[in-house]
């Protein structure tokens, strides 16, 4: 029978000949060990963020913030801003310096903050579709691959009278919301709900300040609470128990952090902030969907003349909660939307002819 083999020890006499008979090997073996490393490193590709906007995101240094507690949760970021007090989306359209900006980087994200209270009211969106529109042209054209995030805005501490009528913080804050969805749903946002983390902690709290003395911009406590809906936004993942904390107390971060997270992520089909990753997104122009939003059937049209389609719906975080191999009639399938709650979902539907992705809405 053989003893205990000891790996280590034969391991370490083989290197001690091997050094015997290649004298300079333990050299060559530093230099390569030193250009893996240098490999390893510069083979991280940080995620690039630029944030456009104006005050709401310059005070306290709004993107800084989101960037440290990137970096204190082991996140490799690279994150730039062009935010100008008092310059609407409509003027970074036009300005050279705002597309130099957007063609520095190809951008994984973009954060578009606007603050034009046209967004509560979904008659008007008409009047601010047009520069949103270019700078996603431009955003785009950079970089396709560039996900724009759209900031929800949060209303005035003291409510706000627009055209002769007067709205409540709490009723223009909800104006905002639903009328940045709807914004957000057509163009192909994904959504930073900062508003409804604001509205969350003055539901809460309404003794905790989270507005600057012009009761418009935000205090410390806000744009803290700001970067915390920015950083589950775009990671997707809780910030609670990261230790930047700014100049707050532990438990007064830790509160922020907590709302931040619970805002983003609990509602992430609303907030349009899908993880798609999974699914096979190569298109079949030939096939079509109605009525899109769906109230109870959903019918599906195949341009071309097929037997049988494989359909597959899936929610907004990539999971399962349909599937089914149908028969073709006529050139049309019939889906039952009723058991499904209203929402955001994703078809994917494959013939021998190809495939095909869409979005649909649920909805009463």
């Amino acid at each position: 029978m053989f003893g205990k083999i000891n790996i280590f020890e034969i391991r370490m006499n083989q290197f001690v000949l091997y050094q015997i008979q290649y004298p300079n090997m333990k050299k060559i073996l530093f230099f390569f060990f030193i250009i893996f490393l240098q490999l390893t490193v510069f083979s991280q590709v940080p995620i690039k963020v630029l944030f456009i906007g104006n005050s709401l995101t310059d005070f306290y240094d709004t993107p800084n913030m989101f960037k440290e507690m990137a970096v204190s949760a082991g996140k490799d970021v690279f994150v730039d801003d062009r935010a100008v007090s008092g310059m609407s989306l409509d003027e970074h359209s036009f300005s050279q310096e705002t597309i130099d900006k957007i063609s520095e980087q190809k951008w994984d994200y973009v954060i578009l903050q606007g603050g034009d209270y046209n967004i509560a009211f979904p008659k008007n969106h008409g009047a601010i579709r047009g520069p949103i529109m270019t700078l996603r042209r431009n955003i785009l054209n950079n970089n396709s691959q560039t996900k724009i995030i759209f900031f929800l805005d949060w209303a005035m501490k003291d409510g706000v009278t627009l055209d002769g009528e007067y709205y409540s913080y709490s009723e223009f804050q909800d104006k905002i919301i639903e009328g940045t969805v709807k914004f957000s749903d057509r163009l192909g946002f994904l959504i930073s709900p900062v508003g409804s983390a604001w509205k969350q902690v003055i539901l809460d709290h309404p003794e905790i300040e989270l507005f600057a003395p012009d009761k418009g911009h935000p205090s410390l406590n806000g744009a803290f609470l700001q970067a915390c809906v920015y950083y589950s936004t775009i990671f997707k993942e809780s910030a609670v128990g990261n230790t930047y904390i700014n100049d707050l107390t532990l438990e007064e971060a830790l509160y922020f952090q907590t709302i931040a997270s619970k805002t983003v992520l609990e509602d992430l089909e609303r907030w349009n902030l899908i993880q798609m990753d999974e699914i096979d997104t190569d298109s079949d122009d030939s096939i079509t969907l109605f009525p899109n939003p769906v109230l109870t059937s959903l019918y599906i049209h195949f341009g071309n003349s097929v037997d049988k389609a494989s359909i597959t719906l899936y929610d907004t975080s990539s999971r399962t909660v349909f599937s089914s191999d149908e028969v073709v009639s006529n050139n049309e399938v019939e889906i039952n939307m009723l058991p499904f709650r209203d929402n955001i979902y994703f078809i994917k539907i494959e013939t021998l002819e190809g495939k095909s992705v869409h979005k649909i809405i649920k909805q009463n």
